[in-house]
């Protein structure tokens, strides 16, 4: 029963930051969802309930979606995502992880202090920042904010960038979260761990959506850059 609880709380929590900011499901629940199943599994996990969180908020803001933005990037993404994976077991993960963590940092403190920054998307800039969203995440399984440091001066309007990373995040978690099923890293006795965590992301979704409506759209984008730097801190805190 405890199990349970701790999974609902954890898919709760991560619904409700990827409800309100546009990410940090993954981040967050991996910190701690390796407790509770073994890795291969808690990743898994994590990448079928987040794609759940994001499908709902997909569709929620499905009108707000720039396809032309967001394409490119997912599609870039998913690309370099999967054939990456293949590589990472031969690279020193340790020294990415702080050259990923150190530049978030710096970005991110960059984007809150200078302000309104704008990226004019190109099909061309989509293609490249996925590729380096598809590298962190075949890597480290982390590409929520990277995209974010994309879409969000790339689109400004915060149900646009909502919509469109949502679209992104359903595309790349279907694909790494079927392969990880082929590889039958979603077990049998996971099934109820599953369903209660269905019930995470609902009460999470719900409250997240909540949290977004009532914040201005500077405010927004200034929580979403400091979060971005605290994971950084996370990242760097975790391999150091």
């Amino acid at each position: 029963m405890m199990h349970l609880f701790l999974v609902f709380l954890i898919i709760a929590i991560g619904a409700f930051l990827q409800s309100a900011i546009g990410f940090g499901f993954g981040v967050f629940c991996m910190a701690f969802l390796p407790y509770l199943f073994p890795y291969g599994t808690a990743v898994a996990f994590s990448l079928l309930m987040s794609m759940c969180n994001s499908t709902v908020l997909a569709i929620r803001y499905h009108r707000s979606i720039n396809w032309k933005v967001v394409l490119p990037f997912a599609i870039a993404n998913v690309l370099v995502g999967t054939t990456i994976t293949a590589l990472s077991a031969s690279i020193d993960n340790r020294a990415m992880m702080l050259a990923l963590g150190c530049m978030l940092i710096v970005l991110a403190a960059y984007f809150f202090f200078v302000g309104n920054i704008t990226i004019h998307p190109t099909p061309a800039k989509g293609v490249a920042l996925g590729a380096v969203t598809g590298v962190s995440n075949g890597f480290f399984g982390i590409g929520g904010p990277t995209t974010a440091m994309y879409l969000l001066p790339s689109l400004g309007n915060k149900e646009s960038y909502l919509a469109s990373t949502q679209f992104s995040f359903v595309v790349t978690a279907f694909a790494a979260a079927m392969m990880r099923i082929a590889k039958g890293m979603v077990p049998s006795d996971v099934v109820p761990s599953l369903g209660i965590g269905l019930v995470g992301v609902a009460v999470g979704t719900f409250l997240g959506i909540r949290l977004f409506s009532r914040l201005h759209v500077e405010s927004f984008k200034r929580l979403v850059y400091l979060l971005i730097a605290i994971n950084g801190v996370v990242i760097l805190g975790t391999n150091w």
